[in-house]
């Protein structure tokens, strides 16, 4: 059994959320619910959840103060939103789940479901989302980098080019370094800012920040900060050299 606590600061979501965990949900234990940010960290410490569904807005607070308050949370988190909330784009990232209101039964299914197949707890998850929360801008200024059993956070300037192999994504860093994600290269296109990151190849996105030079044949190749080359696909050449015009 999970041992559940829902935050939520309107009485009738609570309450609609507990009805459909009860009927639908034999391994969901709704231990109790909270409805701002005091209560929900006070009930957090006394329950010891392994599950909480937490509202983003609340009066006095939101529920990333909630997650601010526990260092080393071992609760894993389901986000409840009423709207596209600007903080969605990172938790979409994290692999956190989150499921909006009204809330949809099949949806609340899934999440669930993704919960109990998760061996771990959403500690370095939560720790991006914390990061990102405290930053204060909209940007994101880290990635969470993820294959199926770790996680790893990677600061974006680093990011010299992304290279697609198979179904993963290679990413070469600064200082020689380089992590592996098991997400597509058009995931992290659809994150990382497009004033920075260009894609010239099917198979690669480069950090116009890290750019040396590109060649000026038809067979064009970009050499980077570390000194690998990649080829520059034909149709995309002289948008990518306009683009760094605007940055040199």
């Amino acid at each position: 059994m999970l041992r559940t606590i829902i935050i939520d600061d309107e009485i009738n979501n609570r309450e609609l959320l507990h009805q459909m965990l009860t009927a639908y949900n034999k391994d969901i234990d709704v231990v109790d619910m909270a409805n701002d940010v005091q209560s929900a960290i006070i009930s957090i410490e006394k329950h010891d959840p392994d599950l909480i569904f937490l509202d983003i807005e609340m009066p006095g607070g939101s529920g990333f103060d909630v997650l601010k308050h526990f260092k080393d949370p071992k609760f894993k988190v389901i986000f409840v939103t009423g709207y596209e909330h600007y903080a969605i784009k990172a938790i979409k990232h994290s692999a956190i789940d989150y499921i909006l209101k009204p809330i949809d039964l099949e949806e609340l299914k899934k999440a669930i479901g993704k919960i109990k197949a998760m061996e771990v707890t959403h500690t370095a998850n939560i720790e991006f989302i914390k990061t990102y929360i405290q930053s204060g801008t909209e940007e994101l200024s880290h990635l969470l980098i993820s294959d199926y059993n770790t996680s790893d956070t990677v600061v974006i300037n680093e990011i010299i080019y992304l290279e697609s192999n198979d179904r993963y994504t290679i990413f070469h860093l600064t200082h020689d370094r380089r992590r592996i994600s098991s997400l597509s290269l058009n995931f992290f296109e659809s994150l990382l800012n497009p004033a920075t990151f260009f894609r010239i190849h099917r198979s690669a996105i480069v950090n116009c920040n890290a750019v040396q030079q590109v060649s000026e044949s038809r067979a064009a190749e970009a050499t980077m900060i570390n000194g690998d080359k990649i080829q520059v696909a034909y149709r995309r050449k002289s948008q990518f050299l306009a683009q760094l015009e605007t940055i040199n």
